[in-house]
C-alpha cells in the first residue's frame, strides 16, 4: 500500500472469509496446506473514462513453492521464493502507468499464498471447484498457480475487460524449452503478438510466440468426469507443459477480452527485472507514440 497509494492506485487486500464467499474454492483450497493465510490483492488504476473498457492484469503470487505434497527437490528448492514474480511485475507495472498518467483503466489481480505440504493440503487425485463451477482435477498439486489464477480469471470477468493479461511463473516447461533467453508468449490474437514482441524488440528482451492450439484444451479436459485437468492428458510423458497450463487459463478467461499469457519461469524466477522493462517500454510507447495511441484507441482503452 505505501509503495502504490500515494501513486494513485488503490489497493484492496482481501482475507480467506471474502475468498469463500467469492467461492474462489480452487484458490482457497491449493492454499490451505500452509499456515499462512492467502490474501487476494486487487489493484486499481482509474486514468480513463469511466465507460472505458479495463485491462486487467492477473499474477501469479506463490510466495513460496515447496510443491506441496508432491515436494519439489531440496536441491533448488530455495528459488521457488521467486515463485510470485507475475505478482511482482503487475505492481512495478501498475506503479509506472500511475507514475505515466496514462489515460487507461487498469485492473491488477494478486492471488498471494504459500504452495505446503501440511495437513490440509491439497491431495494428488483431489476434485475442487472453481469459481465458475467448472470441477478440476488436481493429479499435481505443484502446478498450483494455474489453479489461483483461474480464479482470478474468472473473477476479472466482472470489469468486462478489454484485455486480460496473465504474468506467471507458470511451468519449469518453459525453461527446459527456451532457457533463460526469452519468455513463453501465449494468445490467440496476432494483433496482441505483434504488439508484445514490438515491445520487446525495444527493449532487448526476448519474446518468443507458443502455440495455443486446441490441442492443448482437449488434453486438459479428456479425463472422464470432471471439467479439466490440472496436468493434462499424459501431461509429464508427452511434455507440452508450458502449452498446456496456458489453455488451462485460457479456458478460464473471459471470452469477450483478448486474452495474453506470459510464461516467465526462464527469465523471471531469479531477479533480473526481465519482464518490467518490457512492460513499462510498452506503456511508455502507449503515452508518447501516436501509433500506440492508436493502438488503444482501436482496443477500446482511450
Amino acid at each position: 500500500m505505501d509503495y502504490l497509494c500515494p501513486c494513485g492506485v488503490t489497493v484492496v487486500v482481501r482475507d480467506r472469509h471474502w475468498i469463500r464467499k467469492q467461492r474462489m474454492f480452487a484458490y482457497l483450497n491449493i492454499a490451505q496446506g500452509s499456515c499462512e493465510p492467502p490474501y487476494f490483492v486487487e489493484l486499481a488504476y482509474c486514468g480513463g473514462s469511466p465507460d472505458d473498457k479495463p485491462v486487467v492484469l492477473a499474477g501469479k503470487g506463490t510466495t513460496f513453492d515447496s510443491g506441496g505434497i508432491c515436494l519439489k527437490e531440496c536441491e533448488g528448492m530455495a528459488e521457488f521464493r521467486g515463485n510470485c514474480a507475475g505478482a511482482a511485475t503487475i505492481i512495478g507495472v501498475m506503479k509506472a502507468i500511475a507514475q505515466y498518467k496514462l489515460p487507461i483503466n487498469v485492473i491488477g489481480l494478486l492471488p498471494l499464498m504459500e504452495n505446503m505440504p501440511g495437513g490440509l493440503a491439497v491431495k494428488p487425485g483431489d476434485i475442487l471447484l472453481a469459481k465458475n463451477e467448472k470441477t478440476i482435477r488436481v493429479e499435481n498439486p505443484d502446478n498450483e498457480g494455474r489453479l489461483a489464477l483461474a480464479d482470478a480469471l474468472v473473477y476479472a470477468e466482472q470489469f468486462k475487460p478489454c484485455m486480460v493479461v496473465t504474468l506467471a511463473n507458470l511451468t519449469l516447461g518453459i525453461r527446459k524449452a527456451v532457457g533463460s533467453a526469452c519468455s513463453g508468449t501465449y494468445t490467440p490474437s496476432d494483433f496482441v503478438w505483434g504488439e508484445i514482441k514490438k515491445a520487446g524488440t525495444d527493449t532487448g528482451d526476448r519474446v518468443w510466440r507458443m502455440p495455443l492450439w486446441q490441442h492443448y484444451n482437449y488434453r486438459n479436459t479428456l479425463y472422464p468426469g470432471v471439467d479439466i485437468h490440472n496436468v493434462g492428458y499424459h501431461g509429464h510423458s508427452r511434455g507440452g507443459d508450458s502449452c498446456l497450463g496456458a489453455a488451462f487459463l485460457y479456458a478460464f478467461a473471459p471470452e469477450s477480452a483478448d486474452f495474453l499469457h506470459l510464461d516467465i519461469t526462464g527469465t523471471a524466477l531469479i531477479t533480473s527485472g526481465f519482464y518490467l522493462s518490457v512492460l513499462q517500454k510498452r506503456i511508455h510507447d502507449w503515452k508518447t507514440d501516436t501509433y500506440c495511441n492508436t493502438i488503444l484507441k482501436t482496443n477500446g482503452i482511450t
